[in-house]
């Protein structure tokens, strides 16, 4: 069973809203959701998926079939609209 929730309605206009917001605006709301993300404590389920996944890239390194990203693509990514 999944414990993972379902956005609100208006979760896609809060995200337009977000995204409207001036970029130091923006800096700090990311900054406030991940602390408040930080301040949390994860989950059994949580820690096996994160170490699942870095098992899984580690060994994508190792093989050398990682893709790796440069840095400029990452933040053209992060900067894509949702």
């Amino acid at each position: 069973m999944s414990t993972e929730s379902r956005p609100p309605a208006d979760f896609q206009q809060t995200v337009e809203n977000a995204l409207s917001l001036p970029i130091d605006l923006q800096v700090q709301l990311v900054e406030r959701l991940n602390d408040s993300i930080n301040e949390a404590e994860p989950t059994a389920e949580y820690e096996a998926k994160v170490m699942a996944l870095v098992r899984h890239r580690a060994e994508e390194m190792e093989q050398g079939t990682a893709k790796e990203v440069s840095h400029e693509e990452v933040m053209n990514f992060l900067n894509e609209p949702v």
